[in-house]
């Protein structure tokens, strides 16, 4: 019986070609991206002023969250997946009473808060179909941190299920209403030129050193 030759048109017919869901699955755990209406979306290399944000954000969340025992903190990698999308927050934090939505790989439905630290990159998402989709799916409590215009902006679950600017107190603080207790100020945040964000002042603040 002769054997019939492989042509690279065989080969081309026999690959399949991947799917949005598999093209997301396949790629390497250090390539930060999402999955958002069916369309891979990477991220681009964050600046140093994000990450100095993102890490002292990260490090008094996950303070007040342990010395209280509320729940736990996930930073960056940790996926949290909405129906068929699937966001990567700079920093999430789920309560206890919903820690049965961590799995060994993901976060399968809405985190408690959710902190998003914008870019002129991200802007656009942030503020649309991420704030459109957190909302929907029960994300209690959005914080939006802008570094260009150095604000932030939180937004709670109101009572009809849509979201709600959450003011300042007096002193320029905003006291979120998903961890009672915890406050967050812009001095601390931007202290000042060529200052860094202070985590252990920031603690003590909090009544936390």
């Amino acid at each position: 019986m002769a054997v019939q030759p492989v042509t690279m048109t065989a080969i081309r017919t026999r690959k399949k070609k991947q799917t949005p869901e598999q093209l997301y699955e396949s790629l390497d755990e250090d390539v930060k991206a999402e999955l958002i209406n069916g369309e891979v979306v990477t991220m681009s290399p964050a600046s140093i002023q994000h990450n100095r944000l993102q890490k002292f954000l990260s490090q008094v969340l996950n303070e007040f969250v342990e010395e209280n025992k509320l729940g736990e903190v996930f930073v960056d990698q940790a996926e949290m997946r909405l129906g068929d999308q699937r966001y990567v927050p700079d920093v999430s934090f789920v309560a206890n009473e919903h820690l049965d939505r961590v799995k060994p790989t993901r976060i399968e439905g809405p985190a408690d808060l959710v902190v998003e630290i914008t870019s002129p990159d991200t802007a656009g998402r942030d503020w649309g179909i991420k704030m459109r989709d957190y909302e929907q799916a029960g994300v209690r409590e959005y914080w939006l941190v802008n570094p260009l215009v150095e604000q932030i902006q939180v937004y709670v679950l109101g009572s009809e299920g849509k979201y709600v600017a959450l003011a300042p107190d007096e002193t320029g603080a905003y006291r979120s209403t998903v961890l009672p207790g915890l406050r967050v100020s812009l001095r601390w945040l931007w202290p000042g030129a060529d200052q860094k964000p202070d985590v252990r002042a920031a603690l003590r603040a909090l009544g936390l050193r």
